[in-house]
């Protein structure tokens, strides 16, 4: 959107800067033929050399020099410019003026031959003053939008490389559990957590990945969550809509679905699970829905997690999400809404 609107711009200040020296002239009424005027090819010339500047300014003197820090340099640099632009057309391009009448010349008089010697355009000595002012002005807005996603992106891979650890605590705990009771399917377990994590160290950096793939990494780690079931647990998950064409933000999902697990599966307490993904219309939601058998000091870390999620949602979904929790009879329900990304 920033690299439309700054497109727009350089568009319509080539186009006003191009158009002022055509509709101002008094020659318009000539059409094609006032470029043959020498005044217009003139003032035409002043208005190109102004548009030059612009983009030579915006792209490199400024952040070569006044960016650098290199004041004295860029302060040359822009004096030699305005010097080009307000001096040269009337250097190359001269202009002669009408004769005037005959007038009596005492001998010793010192007149000036008729003609207009060069000197400054006085429209293009403001001129250039705009142009400064905007080519700065909009080339500092850009450092300024790079920094803040620069900041966003270090934000993003903190909070990452806080999740990334937290999931694979969690799952070990799940292995550990298996492993003191000796089960058979420690070793498929096992198999499942080195999907799991190589999908978490190979997509995680990215910023987006396939809905798809993100749906089949949930799909793994329920999967190993069912390792842990006993005949006390009622679990339901299903995936409705239409999920394929879409992006989303990797590991923005599984936090909320890790929950629901560690708060709700107890191996000698009934427990609840109920897992829902619906995707239409470009928004997904995610509706889990969980017996408490666990309270929150129980389970250390716990709002810690739930923290760097909300977080990232924030820096990445920011007015295009809604996210509401709360605990209603007994049962802990989490309902969020994501705008996808197609």
């Amino acid at each position: 959107m920033k690299a439309n609107r700054n497109t727009f711009i350089f568009i319509l200040t080539g186009l006003t800067l191009l158009c002022i020296p055509i509709v101002t002239s008094p020659d318009f009424s000539k059409g094609i033929h006032m470029f043959d005027v020498p005044p217009f090819q003139r003032s035409f010339l002043g208005y190109v050399l102004l548009l030059l500047y612009f983009f030579l300014n915006y792209f490199l003197f400024i952040p070569k020099f006044y960016s650098q820090r290199k004041y004295v340099i860029f302060g040359l640099v822009t004096l030699a410019c305005f010097l080009l632009v307000t001096f040269l057309p009337n250097v190359l391009i001269s202009v002669q003026a009408p004769q005037p009448p005959q007038v009596f010349r005492e001998p010793g008089m010192n007149m000036r031959e008729p003609g207009f010697h060069p000197g400054p355009q006085p429209g293009l000595i403001f001129q250039f003053g705009l142009v400064f002012i905007l080519s700065l002005l909009l080339r500092i807005q850009h450092q300024v939008s790079e920094l803040k996603n620069e900041k966003i992106s270090a934000e993003l891979s903190y909070l990452k490389a806080k999740i990334n650890p937290h999931f694979l605590f969690n799952t070990l705990n799940s292995l550990y559990a298996l492993a003191l009771t000796q089960n058979k399917q420690t070793p498929n377990a096992i198999l499942k957590l080195s999907s799991l994590m190589r999908y978490v160290v190979s997509e995680s950096e990215s910023k987006k990945v396939s809905l798809k793939k993100e749906l089949t990494y949930i799909e793994d780690y329920i999967e190993l969550q069912k390792l842990r079931f006993s005949e006390n647990v009622e679990f339901h998950y299903e995936v409705s809509g239409e999920p394929n064409g879409y992006e989303i933000a990797p590991l923005i999902l599984i936090n909320y679905i890790e929950n629901a697990f560690k708060f709700g599966l107890h191996t000698d307490k009934r427990s609840i699970i109920e897992i829902l993904i619906h995707v239409e219309n470009s928004r997904l939601q995610l509706k889990t829905r969980n017996r408490i058998v666990y309270k929150n000091g129980d389970v250390p870390g716990t709002e810690e997690g739930l923290q760097n999620s909300k977080n990232r949602l924030n820096l990445i979904y920011s007015g295009n999400y809604s996210l509401e929790s709360r605990e209603k009879d007994g049962f802990y329900l989490v309902d969020l809404n994501i705008k996808l990304d197609d």
